[in-house]
């Protein structure tokens, strides 16, 4: 099984933000976001990036040994965001 170093992980996940921004899903100055690299052995890297509590924006990562997904609930969202996104 291939390993690979956190560093890697890390630039793996800012790859993918930078092509989440150039695709237009994604303004990354701006927007509050999660990103998950799921691995295997249900491992994760999890990159957060939200106001803090000075109202600068903070990059913060989680690394998990034990993360489990579950299927995405098809055309469901939560209540408490704005509809229109």
């Amino acid at each position: 099984m291939k390993s690979i170093s956190y560093d890697t992980a890390i630039q793996k996940i800012y790859k993918y933000t930078d092509r989440l921004a150039k695709e237009g899903k994604l303004q990354a100055k701006k927007d509050n976001f999660t990103i998950v690299l799921p691995l295997e052995r249900r491992q994760a890297v999890i990159m957060r990036v939200a106001e803090n509590d000075d109202g600068k924006r903070q990059v913060s990562f989680d690394i998990s040994d034990c993360v489990f997904t579950m299927n995405q609930m098809k055309n469901t969202v939560l209540n408490i965001f704005e509809e229109d996104k």
